[in-house]
């Protein structure tokens, strides 16, 4: 469970770093699958992404840039929008866990401490 909250807190930092950086949304979606890509390869360089993984994260991570573009416009309360991105956020990390990632790569993302 520490291995997906971390995960989740992974995707969370590259998209609001991304956010203010003020680039496209599919720079932004590419940086933040190359963050992910360097995130597991430093954990293990024989378990980079695919070029197949690569197009499905940048694809989930477009669909959480405009999921968190929507919720800015639509919800004027601060701490809504705050959960409603978390929200956001849970879900396309665990899709990118539960249906890109081999399960070695999800091994090599748990910290040494679950192991």
């Amino acid at each position: 469970m520490k291995s997906i909250k971390l995960l989740l807190l992974l995707v969370a930092t590259m998209a609001f770093s991304q956010i203010a950086m003020g680039q496209s949304k599919e720079e932004r979606a590419k940086a933040n699958t190359e963050k992910y890509n360097e995130k597991i390869v430093s954990k293990n360089k024989d378990l980079a992404l695919s070029e197949d993984q690569k197009t499905k994260i940048t694809a989930i991570y477009l669909e959480q840039i405009s999921e968190i573009e929507a919720i800015k416009k639509e919800v004027a309360d601060e701490e809504a929008r705050k959960a409603k991105n978390q929200e956001v956020y849970k879900k396309q990390g665990m899709k990118i866990y539960n249906e890109v990632l081999t399960d070695d790569q999800k091994k090599a993302l748990k910290p040494a401490e679950n192991r």
